[in-house]
């Protein structure tokens, strides 16, 4: 039983391993601290570039719409997709947050 559940741990643990861009290990889901401890910057640079790419296909009221249950991170990712839109980066932003 014992080894059954270390051999699912090390599972979880490797589960996105390889960079999109380079092929290279990472430990860690594409966003949590363990993938940016770990993967190449060439790596970072095309995950943090995809999540962009996301928000810019979206409309502006729906990144607006999503911006009040969004985190910190998610946040970023959507004011750049503001700016590359040409609006304000903080357009969603209430002025009392």
């Amino acid at each position: 039983m014992k080894k059954a559940i270390a051999i699912l741990a090390m599972g979880l643990l490797l589960t996105n391993c390889t960079g999109q861009k380079t092929g290279k290990l990472h430990l860690g889901q594409k966003g949590s601290p363990m993938f940016y401890a770990t993967a190449s910057d060439e790596d970072i640079e095309a995950y943090e570039e995809s999540r962009i790419e996301k928000y810019v296909s979206w409309s502006v009221s729906r990144i607006c719409i999503e911006w009040d249950t969004a985190g910190y991170n998610t946040r970023i990712f959507m004011s750049e997709a503001l700016e590359r839109k040409g609006e304000d980066p903080l357009k969603c932003r209430v002025s009392s947050q």
